[in-house]
């Protein structure tokens, strides 16, 4: 690269090419300070190109779809548009509502970008009286958005806690307050587990759809899903064994058919 910094850790394949941010380090400043660059270079070896310039190294690749490019910051969308060598903002995250976006795990399909947004309110939880102030956290709704024409409408009427979009169909875990015993006689506080997600997994049909609920385990909390494919989960989750109260994360796949969970030790 012609650049000092280059995302190693944040790139997309696509038609060929490698998408990717970098930059130069000016005046010694922190990189989201300086300009971002938007780059490209063919899988097969090539000259780097440079596509576009950013205000600000905060932005990052999200996805690319044919000749469109993707990007988010902290509260706001953008498309680039390759031929036209044009950047649009397509969702903003203040001017809709919400004060923060998180897109760095989001699903596109069929022309609409799936993530999650974070309301201002947060939710007033089910916990003593004592705790409650600290224990608040924030709504997240899950969001489609169409690249295209920019609108966008909550996929799910409740708030979020994880999601996944796979098999034509919206997979999630709304949020709940929940406390999860992490030794066998619960004393204090420190000996349970604060989860902010719900114990069942639910799913809708792409577009909306009657709600299906798929598992339910009171003593799991889910951590990540990678995918749901052919009625089985593959994400992270925290989960007891039988002999003992282990909740360290672990790579897990939960078979909904059987509720079997298969864990592995994570490196």
């Amino acid at each position: 690269s012609g650049f000092d910094w280059v995302s190693y850790y944040n790139f997309y394949a696509h038609g060929g090419y490698l998408y990717y941010f970098a930059w130069n380090k000016e005046n010694g400043l922190s990189m989201s300070f300086e300009p971002g660059y938007l780059c490209r270079v063919p899988v097969s070896g090539g000259k780097e190109e440079t596509l576009a310039e950013y205000k600000t190294g905060s932005e990052h690749i999200v996805c690319v779809v044919g000749n469109t490019v993707i990007t988010a910051s902290g509260n706001n969308i953008s498309s680039y548009d390759i031929s036209k060598k044009k950047i649009t903002e397509i969702f903003n995250a203040e001017k809709s509502g919400f004060r923060l976006i998180f897109a760095e795990t989001s699903y596109y399909y069929d022309g609409k970008l799936y993530f999650l947004a974070e309301k201002d309110m947060p939710s007033v939880v089910e916990a003593e009286e004592g705790f409650r102030e600290s224990w608040k956290t924030p709504d997240d709704y899950l969001i489609a958005l169409d690249i295209k024409t920019k609108k966008w409408e909550k996929a799910v009427d409740d708030p979020v806690s994880l999601f996944c979009v796979t098999e034509d169909r919206i997979y999630y875990v709304k949020k709940k307050y929940r406390l999860i015993p992490i030794t066998e006689f619960a004393l204090s506080i420190n000996d349970v587990l604060t989860v902010y997600g719900d114990s069942s997994i639910c799913s809708q049909p792409i577009g909306g759809g009657d709600e299906q609920v798929h598992y339910t385990n009171e003593k799991i909390s889910y951590n990540e899903i990678f995918s749901i494919k052919n009625g089985k989960l593959c994400g992270k989750i925290n989960s007891p064994t039988e002999t003992e109260y282990d909740y360290s994360i672990k790579f897990a796949t939960i078979d909904f058919s059987t509720g079997n969970i298969t864990e592995f030790d994570m490196p």
